[in-house]
């Protein structure tokens, strides 16, 4: 996956790559060795950069990384990712694609007979595929009365190879009801059962995402997809035991490039500045198009101390009110999500300020923004 960015923007989102580390050995502690872990990287690891991230989670402890889009498949295996690589139903299924899966070594998740005819049509060799079972959240996947009819088609034809059987369970954010849960876990045993009785050896079962994860430990199947837990950001549902997660954004930050005053005039009100003053405005250069109108709450810090945004921020830059901060100079860090000297704004605050989930506020920084990795001090 390729990311154009300026290497001398001030602008930077700064990525704690052993904190993703760290969440990597906790869920294989959580599973087991014998549990297969895929990382569900969807979103370019949820705004964190998926190449470092899916490098970072091989060599912690995971097996096999899973993708919504075949352009990131690619991206991993021109980067060098030779681990396998899941593609959840997100294609249409058709001869130059069937191709690409075949050299890349990628694995399909179907969920229509029309995509595995397809994918016989035009395979070459033999494809291993995944078929993926909709048992409540009423998405993507074959419906699980017609999963073991999906799956005898499969056997069917000899150059498809029926290799796993995964479902996404809907965990509401709150409440979670455990017999909702069950319902759907059921539905998606049942079809694995169907599958025994009728003689496929199903090696890949997995139902487990991070909410689930977060849940129990009674849904882990023989295989576990996650995603948003790698980065240490909070999935739906209530943590049925606290979990140490590190959080992989460290810092969201950029740099006054401009400082100036601007005195009260009788159109201040119209340029959204107090009217019956003047004021000592700051710019950075961050604005809707970056993800400000997400990624950001109604303060940002400046040499330590909180200093609180105007309104009307624009495409590409932002102003802040410095009155309170009289000795703020252009070059000055501006941190919009992150520490500075005592003072901190956490990615939970600038969440609830945007009235999303801190995986939103992460996914809304702009791909423009550039990413820098390491482990950073806390």
């Amino acid at each position: 996956m390729s990311r154009l960015v300026l290497s001398h923007s001030p602008s930077l989102v700064e990525v704690d790559l052993e904190a993703v580390a760290e969440n990597t050995r906790r869920i294989r502690s959580l599973i087991g060795a014998q549990r297969a872990l895929y990382a569900a990287l969807k979103c370019d690891a949820y705004g964190m950069g998926l190449l470092p991230v899916a490098h970072t989670i091989l060599t912690s402890g995971g097996d096999a990384i899973s993708v919504a889009r075949v352009g990131d498949a690619l991206a991993l295996r021109a980067d060098g990712v030779r681990a396998p690589i899941l593609l959840y139903p997100s294609e249409v299924m058709g001869s130059s694609l069937v191709q690409i899966l075949e050299e890349q070594r990628i694995t399909p998740a179907v969920a229509d007979a029309d995509a595995v005819r397809a994918l016989s049509r035009y395979a070459r060799g033999r494809v291993p595929v995944f078929v993926k079972v909709d048992v409540g959240l009423r998405r993507l996947g074959v419906a699980p009365e017609a999963a073991l009819a999906l799956a005898k088609l499969i056997g069917t034809l000899p150059r498809l190879k029926l290799d796993g059987v995964l479902t996404h369970l809907h965990v509401p954010a709150d409440p979670a009801p455990e017999a909702y849960l069950e319902w759907q876990f059921q539905r998606f045993t049942g079809v694995i059962d169907q599958l025994a009785d009728e003689g496929f050896q199903v090696r890949v079962r997995m139902a487990a995402s991070s909410a689930v994860l977060r849940l129990s430990g009674a849904m882990n199947l023989t295989a576990v997809d996650p995603g948003r837990m790698f980065l240490g950001l909070a999935g739906a549902g209530p943590l049925s035991a606290p979990l140490p997660w590190s959080q992989a954004l460290a810092a969201f930050k950029s740099r006054l490039i401009a400082v100036k005053y601007v005195a009260a005039d009788e159109f201040s009100e119209l340029a959204q500045i107090p009217v019956g003053q003047g004021v000592r405005i700051g710019v950075f250069p961050l604005g809707t198009s970056d993800g400000i109108g997400v990624a950001a709450a109604s303060h940002v810090l400046i040499r330590g101390r909180r200093a609180p945004l105007f309104p009307a921020v624009s495409l590409e830059h932002s102003r802040v009110d410095l009155s309170g901060h009289p000795d703020a100079a252009v070059g000055d860090d501006v941190v919009i999500i992150g520490r500075q000297g005592e003072a901190e704004i956490t990615l939970d605050e600038v969440a609830r300020h945007s009235a999303v989930p801190p995986v939103g506020v992460c996914t809304a920084i702009g791909g423009s923004v550039r990413r820098q990795y390491g482990p950073w001090d806390r």
